[in-house]
């Protein structure tokens, strides 16, 4: 973390790095493999003198290096330390204003659970499926030629066709129109909204790609609620872009984050646009992860997905650390999580505190969810921070956006649970509308909480049978 950190902080233009791989050209016990990582980047970079004296305590490149970003010299020196303990090697080679590349080794115990297994064997599952009948033909679309080597890497036994620039992936999908050739997805990273357009109405041009799918990669910002507030009291949505999958927004998909496809609802005014699923266009916020990822390119596919591997024995344990003994109370809850077996568990958890839940398996089908039961029915909703299609931060600003537009007397406390318990990531969460952060597992005393805080008694519970228009 310290290599990574200082990389992100000496370089201001350009890009970083980090690659672990498993180096087998150094002898090792026979139930360890050695890793080695290595942290690359394109900032200030170092002399050899500087280099020299790297290593030492309250060191930096130069003198200016502390009153220009800050620091007291001692991170590499622990790093240093850190990385012997472990009995590891570490080394550095640099060219000043060009860069600089960290790389370490270290022995590691090889630790093969169940459910490590079972993830693997889930993985395989998937690429056989998704590579019957025919190996998927997938274009991926970014600038960054470590994003490109990264989804090759994921994406390896597919048909997988790189390009650096919008304007080649235009001409890679006029020439797959021109010559009939299918095309399953699209994977498009670093993209504008006008460049977005321009790719659905290629789509939606020729009846070759009627099954094409785009995957945008972003890196999501919080908005703040007034930004949302603003944007929804913008008529006609000149941002809008008719395709026939429905009218893709993305000023809207901008600043909400949320995925991009509306659809005029013939059942309801066709003034009015309504968000009823992801059509041409699914967001994806980064990084890319392998199971997120070839997990999206089933659902999208209609591939099930196979069930368990990830976090059932953590919550497993959560599940009989709680409290039988809490004062009943009862309560409606939406709860939106991908996982499975962390789906069942939560359900199991919510259960055994006489709650009712209407349990999903991404945002969207919580956002549907929540409009088809009406503001009010949910005392409130626990939200997993990662998901593929739609995660919980993108669907806590898709209905923040709703109760703005329809004017709701009451809002849904939402609550996030992540692994993640980063500051950043709880302050994400928060700035997106999201009432409360809980980390996973899920400890004894959380549920309670929310239920001294949002439950309902049972003889005083009144909730909303149709849904607010």
């Amino acid at each position: 973390m310290n290599l990574l950190g200082n990389a992100l902080k000496f370089t201001a233009m350009g890009s970083v790095s980090a690659i672990c791989t498993v180096d087998r050209t150094i002898p090792c016990a026979a139930n360890e493999v050695v890793l080695k990582w290595i942290i690359q980047d394109t900032g200030i970079g170092m002399s050899e003198v500087d280099m020299s004296n790297l290593w030492q305590p309250f060191s930096q490149a130069d003198n200016s290096s502390t009153r220009r970003f800050g620091g007291t010299g001692l991170g590499l020196s622990i790093s240093l330390s850190l990385v012997k303990l472990m009995r590891g090697d570490v080394g550095v080679s640099s060219v000043l204003n060009v860069g600089s590349r960290f790389w370490f080794h270290v022995p590691v115990q090889i630790y093969d659970s169940d459910e490590a297994k079972k993830t693997k064997d889930n993985l395989s599952v998937l690429r056989r499926k998704l590579g019957h009948p025919r190996p998927l033909r997938i274009l991926v679309s970014s600038p960054s030629s470590t994003t490109l080597s990264l989804l090759t890497s994921i994406l390896s036994g597919f048909d997988v066709m790189k390009v650096p620039t919008f304007e080649l992936t235009v001409a890679e999908l006029r020439i797959s129109a021109r010559d009939a050739r299918l095309l399953d997805f699209l994977i498009l990273d670093h993209f504008a909204h006008s460049q977005l357009e321009e790719v659905a109405k290629i789509l939606d041009s020729s009846p070759v790609f009627k099954d094409t799918k785009a995957i945008h990669l972003y890196t999501p910002t919080p908005p703040s609620i007034p930004q949302v507030s603003a944007l929804l009291r913008t008529q006609g949505r000149p941002g809008s872009v008719p395709t026939s999958s429905g009218i893709i927004d993305m000023e809207l998909a901008s600043v909400t984050g949320f995925a991009s496809t509306l659809r005029y609802d013939n059942e309801r005014s066709t003034s009015i646009p309504r968000a009823v699923d992801f059509g041409r266009i699914v967001r994806m916020n980064k990084p890319p992860r392998q199971s997120r990822l070839l997990e999206l390119l089933a659902r999208l596919k209609d591939i099930p997905v196979p069930t368990g591997g990830l976090t059932g024995a953590q919550l497993e344990e959560a599940l009989e650390s709680m409290d039988s003994s809490t004062p009943l109370k009862t309560a409606n809850v939406l709860i939106a999580e991908d996982n499975p077996v962390a789906n069942k568990l939560l359900i199991k958890q919510l259960q055994k505190y006489d709650l009712n839940v209407v349990a999903t398996v991404d945002g969207s089908e919580a956002v549907r969810e929540w409009e088809k039961h009406g503001i009010g029915f949910f005392n409130f909703a626990l939200f997993d921070h990662h998901m593929p299609i739609c995660d919980g931060v993108e669907a806590a600003k898709r209905i923040r956006f709703l109760e703005t537009r329809k004017k709701a007397s009451v809002y849904l406390p939402i609550v996030a649970l992540s692994a993640d318990c980063q500051e950043s990531t709880k302050e994400l969460c928060l700035s997106a509308g999201m009432t409360g952060f809980l980390t996973k597992p899920v400890r004894a005393g959380d549920l309670p909480n929310l239920l001294r805080t949002y439950g309902t008694p049972k003889s005083t519970m009144q909730p909303s049978t149709s849904p607010d228009v």
